[in-house]
């Protein structure tokens, strides 16, 4: 059995090359396309993603539950995998006939062939397979093919995006890298799927879960999403530019917490389905901790040094994004527990429907909220109904899994996370004070900011520094 510690580094590392290159690039790109160009790219890549979330179903969810089940038996390894390959196909084949449809009928000109060029993506989602790598717990393999893929993405971006123009080729080499990584997952999996009879397979008997966890997706993404749909409508491409902007920013905090999460599921499904109920909430506990150990720090120092990370990464041209991030730093905490409470606790117990009440509730709040606060305050309303809901969420489902299944969390480890980000929290505003240079501001406080946070969380007896200052002690020797 692979080490959890080794596979949440590896799928770290894989989640932070997914979310380093739009974050590398939007340094560069932001500054050639500004936030016209952005808002334009942001906006067709915000419509092909409700079409890419029915292709998907719930498979990334699903698929790395039911690998992990069968992963030490080949044959039926082998037979789920085809069946629930085959259930992505015929999603796919169905949502990019009609994406095609809607932007055939809604575009024209450049927009038609943005619309075609960031559906790449979509019409190639039938050999997204990420989530039997996943089941596996192949985190390493992940991570290199990813590393290749991004690096010669990354270069084109600098080569062949030169003028405020080039916005649709840079839409193109964001989707063509997601297909690339798509094309090396196939090509690698003849070493694990052997053929099986079509009169074994049994497509129908995933058909419930997965329905249950697409109407889960489409209720979380229509609160991502819509956000994104709404100020498109409601104020135009230069406000979505700044939006998402600032999105990008916390998603890829938010990506790196939920890269620690999403080791625990192929575990948890093996726990649970083996009957170890103790180990499995032990483990559930464990993972809440750590969780939250990682989100709350990073909240607040992403909140602390907000201007300052948009004007290195995007420019002067961004500063209206400032208070947007500062907003939407909330979310990293948030977002980061009712994505391990839903996706990897509740999903594993046969729980669906209780991520698809509370997502749905969800859904209804913020497009309400939405209605009201875009056109009061624009993108930092948005931001401002996106933090509220997601709030709601994580609530009713922390509520849900204490209620019903007993898990009891520790103050004291709570109390170990809160109180050492308030003392890293006066000593960045001490540095911000104190350093002119905004780089070494930045950096400043960034290094001691962590050291800060560590000495005193490891102080309180905080679980997950105890950890990593033990995988240290155990490198050092």
């Amino acid at each position: 059995m692979k080490s959890l510690g080794k596979n949440a580094l590896f799928n770290i590392i894989y989640k932070c090359l997914n979310l380093l290159f739009p974050l590398v690039t939007a340094a560069y790109v932001s500054r050639i396309l500004l936030p016209i160009g952005v808002g334009k790219v942001a906006a067709s890549q915000n419509i092909v993603q409700y079409f890419v979330i029915l292709a998907a179903l719930g498979l990334p969810s699903y698929g790395v539950k039911k690998i992990a089940e069968f992963s030490h038996d080949e044959h039926k390894l082998s037979k789920v995998f085809i069946e629930l390959f085959t259930i992505n196909a015929i999603a796919t084949i169905i949502s990019s006939v009609l994406y095609l449809l809607l932007i055939c009928h809604i575009y024209e000109g450049q927009k038609l062939i943005l619309g075609f060029v960031v559906g790449i993506q979509l019409f190639f989602n039938i050999v997204n397979i990420d989530w039997f790598y996943q089941g596996l717990e192949e985190y390493k393999y992940i991570m290199l093919r990813s590393l290749v893929v991004k690096l010669v993405a990354l270069a084109s971006v600098l080569i062949f995006v030169r003028t405020e123009d080039d916005y649709i080729v840079y839409a193109g080499i964001t989707s063509c890298s997601l297909v690339v990584n798509y094309l090396f997952n196939v090509f690698n999996l003849r070493k694990y799927i052997r053929r099986i009879a079509v009169s074994e397979l049994r497509v129908k008997q995933h058909i419930r879960s997965v329905l249950y966890l697409l109407a889960a997706s489409i209720s979380v993404e229509a609160y991502t999403l819509v956000d994104t749909t709404m100020l498109n409508l409601m104020r135009g491409d230069e406000i979505v530019g700044y939006y998402t902007s600032a999105t990008k920013i916390t998603s890829m905090i938010r990506t790196l917490v939920a890269a620690v999460s999403a080791v625990f599921l192929p575990r948890l499904s093996v726990l649970f389905s083996s009957g170890k109920i103790d180990e499995f909430k032990q483990l559930a506990i464990n993972g809440i901790e750590i969780i939250f150990s990682i989100a709350v720090p990073s909240a607040a120092g992403i909140f602390l040094v907000a201007d300052n990370c948009v004007i290195l990464l995007l420019g002067e041209r961004f500063v209206n994004s400032i208070i947007t991030l500062r907003i939407l730093s909330v979310s990293i905490i948030t977002v980061a527990l009712s994505n391990f409470i839903g996706y990897q606790i509740l999903v594993t117990i046969g729980k669906e429907k209780i991520m698809l009440i509370t997502t749905v509730i969800g859904a209804v709040t913020n497009f309400t909220l939405n209605l009201f606060f875009i056109n009061t305050l624009g993108h930092n309303g948005a931001a401002i109904a996106s933090v509220v809901t997601e709030g709601g969420i994580a609530i009713g489902q922390i509520a849900f899994i204490v209620k019903h299944l007993k898990i009891k969390i520790s103050m004291q480890q709570m109390f170990s996370v809160i109180i050492p980000s308030i003392y890293m929290a006066v000593v960045v505003i001490i540095l911000k004070l104190l350093v002119d240079s905004i780089i070494l501001e930045l950096i400043f406080s960034m290094i001691v900011g962590i050291l800060v946070y560590s000495l005193f969380a490891a102080m309180m007896r905080n679980k997950f520094a105890y950890m990593v200052l033990n995988k240290l002690k155990e490198g050092i020797k």
